[in-house]
This record gives structure tokens, sequence and C-alpha cells, in this order.
């Protein structure tokens, strides 16, 4: 079985790009299922913004989104995801969402990925 990510010196770059987004729950934890199997539990707080970041980009917390604005998640496709050696992550959807993880000292995550390798942070 393929890997299912592509690493570069200081990050991962996801090959999810055919996927789409299954389930998503922003509350008591982040929690985030691809089409494909890929998943995602966060304990941190995910931040919210659509289109680019700019100086005008409103960013806020996921979970200040009400469940009709977070269903509109579902059926978007992971356009780039990139898992950064720091922990952080960011993916960008086919619906101009950007979330950002940026883990605190206290905060974890777990990644399954479809071809069976599991990503954490902190590492393990």
């Amino acid at each position: 079985m393929t890997v299912q990510y592509e690493e570069k010196e200081d990050r991962k770059i996801l090959k999810v790009r055919e996927a789409q987004v299954a389930e998503v729950r922003a509350v008591p934890s982040f929690y985030l299922r691809l089409s494909d199997g890929t998943a995602l539990e966060y304990s941190g707080t995910v931040i919210h913004s659509v289109g680019p970041r700019g100086e005008n980009a409103v960013l806020r917390p996921l979970t200040a989104l009400t469940a009709e604005d977070l269903s509109s998640l579902i059926s978007a496709r992971p356009l780039s995801w990139v898992v950064f050696a720091s922990g952080s992550q960011r993916i960008m959807f086919s619906n101009s969402w950007l979330l950002t993880l940026k883990p605190g000292p206290d905060d974890i995550w777990r990644m399954d990925l479809r071809d069976g390798h599991t990503l954490t942070y902190p590492p393990q």
C-alpha cells in the first residue's frame, strides 16, 4: 500500500484530494472524517477563516460556528492538507474554508490515515 503523504524536510503533505468530508464535529473536541477513512481527532482550538489569509481575514474558533455553518463542510474536498513538524496543521477545502490547528502545550491530536499509518502529536 502506498503512503498517503509526501514527506518534506519540515512537513508532510497529505494526498487526500479525492476524498470528501463525511463527518465533522467541533465539540467537545474537533473530529474530522473523510470519505476515504482518514480521520483526525484534536483536543485544541481549531481556527476557521474563509478564503486566503490576509490582513482582512476574519479568524474565529470553529466552536463559534453554528451546527448549520459547520454542516457546510460536509462533502467539501481537502485541496491542501499540510502537517508541520511543529504539530500545526493547515487544511484548505474546496468550499474556501481554511482550518488551522496550532497545538498548545497540553493539546494532542491523532490522525488515522487510510493506508494504515497513524500520525500523532506529540509524536509517539
